[in-house]
This record gives structure tokens, C-alpha cells and sequence, in this order.
């Protein structure tokens, strides 16, 4: 079985699912960009991004973004119950191991290449990620290892631009910070 709860990746209705806070704008924008960079996929091992596509946070965030599609969630079996709740969706696949994710996602990584690789005329297939101090080092090894005809290469190119742009909700959030800050180092004067 699969290891990932299944997300629709574009609703024209909404920009956000309200069970999730998934941000459906920002994939489909995501994925408009992987295609010009020529990217199947996108692979999300870090806070940051994840918090960003998903409106949460998670102890060990992983999705794979497909060029198309649906977005897949990959968790724990100990975040099964919760995610299920989450979605309302009973497409939660789980593993029991570290073994067991990354051979769920090597094989759904190889279907979303084989569906889309040709036609974005990359060859090798390019699988991106963020390679920052975040992510795992053994994991991007491994991936390595267990995908010899994908091409691995930074998200940055995808990410960066698109995370570069704020939107009205995080410039009251940064404008907030700042007042609070402002207020501790006035306070901090008065010590």
C-alpha cells in the first residue's frame, strides 16, 4: 500500500480547503512554475514550504507535488487517525518504516515521470528539492540511490520566486512580528 493521503490539486471554487487549510492557489501556481522549469515533481521535506502549500505544521512534513495532478501527503502511521479526520477522505496510505516511505515514494515518483516526463521533454526526468540544511541528508542520498533515471535538482527555482511574493495575510503577520519585536526591544531598554 502507499504511503500518502491523496489532495486534489486545483479547486476553481476555492483557494483553500477549509478541513485543511490546504492553499490550492499556491500549488497550482507551483506547478504552473514547475513546468517552465521542466520539473515532474516536487518533493516537500521541509517546514517551511510544507507550512507554506499546506497551512500546517507537521513533525516530519513530506508531499510529493506532481507537474499535475493531485498532491500526495506522506505519513506515519501514527498520523493516519488524523490526517483521515483532517481530509474526510479515506485515502490515507501509510508506512511502517523508513524503508517503506521512501519505497512508496520512489514508485509513485516513477509513475508521475513516466506519465509526464516525455511530454516536458526533460530527460532525465527532474524530481526537485529543497537541499537546504533542513532536509535530511540521508534521505536525499538515498533518493539518489534508489532513482538512477530521475534527475534530482534544487526546488529553489520553483519556490523561491513564488515564496518571494507575499500575500495580504502574510504582510499583516510580518507587520505584527514586527510590532511585537519593536515592543520587547523597547521593553528590554527599560532593564
Amino acid at each position: 500500500m502507499a504511503a500518502w493521503a491523496n489532495i486534489a490539486a486545483a479547486r476553481p471554487t476555492a483557494e483553500r480547503s477549509p478541513a485543511t487549510n490546504v492553499r490550492f492557489d499556491r500549488i497550482a501556481r507551483v506547478q504552473a512554475r514547475m513546468r517552465e522549469e521542466r520539473m515532474v515533481a516536487i518533493v516537500v521535506m521541509n517546514h517551511d514550504d510544507f507550512r507554506w502549500l499546506f497551512g500546517t505544521e507537521r513533525s516530519q512534513p513530506r508531499a510529493i507535488i506532481p507537474v499535475e495532478g493531485a498532491v500526495d501527503l506522506v505519513a506515519f502511521s501514527g498520523e493516519e487517525p488524523e490526517l483521515t479526520a483532517a481530509l474526510d477522505d479515506d485515502r490515507v496510505r501509510v508506512f511502517r518504516s523508513v524503508g517503506g516511505q521512501i519505497h512508496e515514494v520512489v514508485d509513485r515518483l516513477r509513475e508521475i515521470a513516466e506519465e509526464h516526463g516525455p511530454a516536458l521533454g526533460a530527460d532525465p526526468p527532474r524530481v526537485g528539492m529543497q537541499m537546504w540544511f533542513e532536509t535530511p541528508a540521508f534521505l536525499v542520498d538515498r533518493f539518489r540511490q534508489v532513482n538512477p533515471k530521475l534527475e534530482l535538482v534544487s526546488s529553489d527555482p520553483v519556490m523561491d520566486p513564488l515564496r518571494g511574493i507575499k500575500d495580504e495575510g502574510e504582510l499583516a503577520l510580518m507587520a505584527e512580528a514586527q510590532r511585537i519585536a519593536h515592543q520587547v526591544i523597547a521593553a528590554a531598554h527599560h532593564i
